[in-house]
C-alpha cells in the first residue's frame, strides 16, 4: 500500500512537470546557431591579428555565459533567465562606457528576455 502511494505521488510529480514552451525551444534553437556563428566569427578576428586585450577576455566570459544560459533556459531553469538578463545588462553599461557598438544581438536578447521572464512561472 505504501510502495503505491510513493509510485502515484511520482506519476503526478512527472505529469506536473512543465513542458518545454515552443517559442523557448525556437529561441535556444536560434541562441546555439547565434552562438555557434559567435564564436566562428570570433576565431576569425583571433586569426586575422585582433589584439588580445580586455575585450578579448569580456568576448570570451560573454560566450561562456550565454551558452551556459541557453543551456539552462533549455531545461527551464529561472537562474538562466536571471542571469542572462544581469549579464545582458552589464554588457550594455560595459558596451556603452567603452564606446562598443554591437546591435546585432540586442533584439534578440530583448525577446528572450521578455520570453523567458513570460514563462518563468513554469521554470524550476
Amino acid at each position: 500500500m505504501q510502495t503505491e502511494d510513493i509510485l502515484d505521488q511520482k506519476e503526478t510529480t512527472t505529469k506536473e512537470k512543465a513542458k518545454r514552451p515552443l517559442a523557448i525551444t525556437v529561441l535556444c534553437s536560434i541562441g546555439v546557431f547565434g552562438t555557434v556563428y559567435g564564436i566562428w566569427k570570433y576565431y576569425d578576428y583571433i586569426v586575422t591579428g585582433f589584439s588580445f586585450d580586455w575585450m578579448f577576455l569580456f568576448i570570451s566570459v560573454s560566450i561562456i555565459v550565454n551558452t551556459a544560459c541557453l543551456i539552462g533556459l533549455w531545461f527551464m531553469k529561472k537562474w538562466a533567465v536571471y542571469l542572462f538578463f544581469v549579464f545582458f545588462i552589464t554588457k550594455q553599461f560595459v558596451f556603452y562606457f567603452f564606446n562598443v557598438s554591437i546591435t546585432n544581438s540586442i533584439y534578440f536578447s530583448v525577446i528572450l528576455i521578455a520570453v523567458a521572464f513570460f514563462h518563468i512561472k513554469k521554470m524550476d
